[in-house]
Parts: C-alpha cells; structure tokens; sequence
C-alpha cells in the first residue's frame, strides 16, 4: 500500500505513513521507494563523494554526500543507505540484511526529510511547535531536551499541535510563517510520564520502532501558521522554578546555532544559508530561555502554567541588524 501525506509543507508518497493525510489528488512532491534487495558490503566504510554531514558517535552513525549529478547519498551506518535525487523530487531506500524495517519512517521524517529541506534551502529548526489562540511557538532543542514533551504537556491544556522534531519555517515579506509536521508526539518512557502528570507506567500504549512512546495530539487545523515566538527549553533540578527569559536577537541566534537538526553539516553553502536565514528570523521573531523543573509528576495546574507562559506575548528587544 502507498500512503500520500502532508509533511513540512511537501506531500509525500511512501509505502507507509510519514505525515497527515491528504487528498489523493494532489500533486506529488517527493516520492520515497524501498528496494527489497538488502545491502551488502562494509556498512561502517564512507560512501564516495564530497562530504556534506558526518555523524559519529562511539561509531559513525550517520554520513551525507554530494554525488553531483547523481545527487545525494545519506548512508545510515549499518542501517541503510538512502538516495536523494538530484532533484530532491524521489527518495530510494535501501536497508542492510537484518535490518529493523519498521525504524526507516523515523529516520525518514527526521533526519531524512530535514536534510531534503535543507539541501533545498529551506530554513529548518531542530524543534516542535504548538499552536493556540492563533499564536505558534516553536520549542527548539537538541535531542534529550525536552521540547517533545513540554509540547506534549502544552497540548494537555488546550494548544493544538504543529510539529514535533522538525519544523520548516518561511518567511515571506515582513512576516514568519511554519509548516505543520507529523501528527504524534514521540516521547521516551520518563517523558511520557512526565507529560501525562503520572508516575512511570508502562501501559503497553503503541510505540515507534526506535522505543518511544506515540503521544497522539490535535493538529492545528492549517497547513501553515504563523511563527510567533521561539523557546528555548533549558531543564533544571525539580526544586527550580519555571522562569522564562527573553534574549536579545544577538544571544537568541548564538542560542539557536546550538540546536541543528542535521548535526555536523560541514557543507558551506547550505551552512552560510541557513546562518543567514537565522539572522533574518531572529529579527523577526522573539527568542526566550525556559527553565523548566525536571524530573516530577506534573499536575494539570502545572500543565497550564506552562501554557500561559510559553504563549505570553514577548517583550519588545533590541534588533540585531540597524
């Protein structure tokens, strides 16, 4: 089966779903094939071509290439090698033998998907985003840090979910705007508990193939959005209190160079692009610090604390450019 849907602003086909559904009709954007064919040789080896992102953690965990008119290679270390066309327009998987099929959809509207928009010059937040009373903030942290589940606790009290993990942002004009990205919450075991207000359960909810815990939420009901405010979640000791703070637009990029979504982009243009994406958004859009208490069942009390806070209009700050 073939499933279309919504993701990023892009409708995608895939053999599984990746994002909202959408009307058959409409046109194609990207289209992504598995090849049942399983790959063979040595999966840790770089594949040939110029470097654009390489990952390594206690081993390479992931590498990007540049093959020119054969376009794009993202190889997965010991997982899968995924080909973008030149075009960016088809995606081609392909996995290692024994490999967990069922993991390829993370990996795709994660990583994958976010270097698509990033080779297609589209500006791209390590973030998810939540919506409400027509105001969106975008909660932008590196993995482990927390912005799943804060928007998880937001939509518990009333705000509708844009994005969790990636989030494309435009701006056109004057104004910001985002686009919505895949319909659940992916939340680790302790987040989930967290966001539920309850002690650790292990309740046997569905869970994606990485582990985690699919927390679905209410979709805002638009394509697009406007960006409102940008939130950087910071955690702290359970005894801390919730405090946010405004940035500046100078301290609010430096704090948003910190949180990539494709981590060790070497690649310069795309780098210098999005760098100078960056400068012009946070002059358009406030930046703040959250310090949030971590570590303790929350109740609903707390759940709308945070939400008034997160979506509090934003004190005037200086610009970073005259």
């Amino acid at each position: 089966m073939i499933y279309r849907t919504r993701l990023y602003g892009l409708t995608v086909s895939a053999p599984f779903a990746l994002g909202l559904p959408v009307d058959p009709d409409t046109p194609l954007d990207v289209r992504i094939t598995v090849d049942d064919a399983p790959l063979e040789g040595d999966q840790d080896r770089e594949p040939e071509g110029r470097v654009v992102a390489r990952y390594v953690r206690e081993r390479p965990f992931y590498t990007l290439v540049d093959r020119g008119e054969f376009g794009h290679l993202f190889r997965f270390h010991r997982f899968a090698d995924v080909e973008i066309a030149a075009d960016s327009g088809v995606i081609c998987c392909r996995l290692v033998a024994g490999a967990v099929r069922e993991l390829l959809p993370v990996i795709l509207a994660g990583n994958v998907m976010a270097a698509l928009l990033l080779l297609r010059g589209e500006l791209v937040l390590h973030s998810s985003a939540v919506e409400r009373g027509g105001r969106t903030v975008a909660l932008v942290a590196s993995s482990g840090g927390g912005k799943s589940t804060l928007a998880a606790m937001v939509c518990a009290a009333g705000a509708s979910l844009v994005t969790d993990d990636v989030l494309r942002v435009e701006m056109a004009g004057a104004g910001v705007s985002c686009y919505r990205g895949t319909g659940a919450l992916r939340l680790r075991p302790g987040s989930k508990a967290l966001a539920t207000g309850g002690a650790y359960d292990d309740d046997g909810g569905e869970r994606s193939a990485d582990g985690r815990y699919l927390l679905g939420a209410p979709p805002t009901a638009q394509d697009t959005v406007g960006l409102d405010a940008i939130v950087i979640p910071r955690l702290r000791p359970a005894d801390q209190p919730l405090v946010r703070t405004e940035l500046d637009a100078k301290a609010g990029l430096f704090a948003l160079l910190a949180h990539p979504r494709v981590e060790s982009w070497v690649e310069p243009a795309t780098a210098a692009a999005q760098f100078t994406k960056l400068v012009t958004l946070v002059d358009r859009v406030p930046v703040a610090y959250l310090d949030v208490p971590w570590g303790v069942a929350l109740d609903p009390t707390w759940f709308e604390r945070l939400r008034d806070l997160l979506f509090a209009p934003s004190a005037a700050k200086p610009i970073l450019r005259g």
